[in-house]
């Protein structure tokens, strides 16, 4: 096994469970508000089933209080880089994390904090002295950024599609995530 077939495993490991945890970040709040307004009725644990029952809210005002979908949804990353995704997979990879670094810089700037000079990873640490943004937010950061220095100083030709849609779609997840802390969910 290579330096560069271990790189791609590392990525490929690494990417659901950051998925996952970015996803878990993004949805925690409304996961605990909606669950205090239930109760389990029946849990089964072998294949896991469990069986809610709400208490005090009505599904429909669950749905309408959820953010509107539009153009900075989950996913919306996704399509905007579809084409670099399989065409220029390591292009896509290199747009992505630049997108996120824009985001933060534009947190900073709504602020007031213009001052900061430094990548991605320097912006969110300022971020989250400053309290913008979460300490999730910062990790996640730090662990993209990781994975878009082995894209940009390794072999391109390395990079497959699929590992950067994987890596597309946890950048969405992080801009989405950053937005909703910044309060740009909805612009």
């Amino acid at each position: 096994m290579g330096v560069l077939e271990f790189v791609a495993q590392i990525i490929g490991a690494l990417a659901w469970p950051t998925f996952a945890l970015v996803i878990i970040l993004v949805v925690r709040k409304p996961l605990v508000a909606m669950l205090k307004d239930v109760a389990l009725r029946r849990l089964k644990v072998g294949p896991f089933e469990a069986e809610w029952e709400r208490v005090t809210a009505d599904v429909k005002d669950q749905i309408g209080a959820q953010p509107p979908v539009g153009e900075d949804a989950p996913h919306a990353l996704e399509i905007e880089l579809s084409s670099e995704v399989a065409v220029a997979p390591a292009v896509a990879v290199l747009e992505a994390f630049s997108l996120i670094e824009r985001e933060i810089r534009d947190i900073l700037t709504a602020a007031g904090i213009t001052d900061v000079r430094g990548g991605a990873v320097v912006l969110a640490r300022e971020a989250l002295r400053r309290e913008l943004i979460s300490r999730e937010s910062v990790s996640s950061v730090k662990g993209l950024s990781v994975l878009r220095n082995l894209v940009a100083h390794g072999s391109a030709r390395e990079v497959s599609s699929a590992q950067a849609a994987e890596y597309v779609a946890l950048a969405d997840a992080v801009l989405f995530a950053l937005r909703g802390e910044s309060g740009r969910a909805a612009q």
